[in-house]
């Protein structure tokens, strides 16, 4: 039998928690949630094999915490969701991409998105990771 993948998600919004829950548990995965950054760094300490993390968490910049989980999960590939579009980082979504890369992170999705499009980044990453 395989082992399941372990999944860290660290996002505050319980909505998009439960939809990427929802998506990982369906694609095989299990599943660690966590609402701030400290339980995220805390939650990563048993080595996810692939992460999400939301750019602005109640207690901590998303930013650092992917940088902090990167540098405690270098293989482990990381999606970083932005609720406030490219401006946040950049003026692109390219430019934004690039400097979430900069932090440890694989790439960047923009909020709102498309579930299937959720889903076809999870579905990439765990057909490379096994």
């Amino acid at each position: 039998m395989t082992r399941r993948l372990r999944v860290l998600v660290a996002e505050d919004d319980t909505s998009i928690q439960r939809v990427t829950e929802v998506i990982l548990k369906d694609l095989g995965c299990e599943v660690f949630v966590a609402s701030t950054g400290q339980e995220a760094l805390d939650r990563a300490r048993s080595r996810p094999r692939m992460v999400v993390v939301e750019i602005i968490l109640p207690d901590a910049s998303g930013l650092e915490i992917c940088r902090k989980i990167h540098r405690m999960c270098p293989r482990a590939p990381i999606l970083l969701l932005s609720g406030k579009g490219p401006s946040l980082l950049a003026q692109s979504v390219e430019s934004s991409k690039e400097i979430a890369r900069g932090y440890g992170a694989s790439d960047f999705l923009t909020k709102p998105f498309e579930i299937a499009e959720l889903r076809d980044w999870f579905t990439r990453w765990i057909e490379e990771i096994r």
